[in-house]
């Protein structure tokens, strides 16, 4: 199991370096686009760039009415997440 979880892990931690490192290529051309654009809506041969506005989320915590109320009863289930990292190795020596 050992080899095998560790090749499992290899790779997953692998892919996950690699989408961080798309993931700002994909904010660095986005940028240029809106730049070109001049921050505005564009179509342009088969693409069109257009922005979404989504209302931002309310601060239940900054509501004083509602500190006194138990908002748990109102909660959904769990949310379950896993995360990969990389365990630090120490240098030779230490």
């Amino acid at each position: 199991m050992n080899e095998l979880w560790n090749a499992i892990a290899t790779k997953l931690y692998e892919t996950k370096q690699s989408r961080k490192y798309y993931e700002e290529q994909e904010k660095e051309l986005l940028e240029s686009l809106k730049q070109i654009s001049d921050n505005l809506p564009t179509k342009n041969g088969k693409f069109e760039l257009k922005m979404i506005k989504r209302m931002g989320i309310i601060q239940y915590s900054k509501i004083p009415e509602l500190r006194k109320i138990n908002l748990e009863q109102y909660r959904t289930e769990p949310i379950i997440s896993w995360t990969l990292s990389e365990i630090p190795t120490l240098p030779k020596g230490e």
